[in-house]
């Protein structure tokens, strides 16, 4: 995400703002890769708190992301912040099913 960030001329407060939400939002999603990859080790409720904060961290890359939306990176940062957004969302309506379902089989 430094490519990103360095290929911006415009270094407004606001723009580094951006591009520093861009990294976190990168970095997050990284995080979170790595917690579901090791998910049989963790509480369903704690990968539940990191893919919401990853879906939260997403939304914020993409409203950052449509205000500054007229340079190409942003356009790609976009992007993947909008799929991110979409299988965060789609995994914590799993998750909480699974939840919910277990919840009714230990009653």
């Amino acid at each position: 995400m430094s490519v990103v960030k360095a290929s911006w001329s415009d270094s407004s407060p606001e723009m580094d703002r951006c591009a520093n939400l861009v990294m976190d939002c990168s970095f997050l999603a990284g995080a979170t890769a790595r917690v579901l990859n090791g998910m049989d080790r963790h509480d369903l409720e704690t990968v539940l708190h990191v893919v919401e904060a990853c879906q939260r961290a997403a939304a914020a890359c993409i409203q950052a992301c449509e205000r500054h939306g007229a340079l190409p990176s942003l356009q790609v940062c976009l992007r993947h912040s909008q799929q991110c957004a979409e299988a965060c969302r789609a995994l914590i309506e799993r998750l909480h099913a699974h939840r919910t379902g277990r919840s009714k089989r230990e009653s």
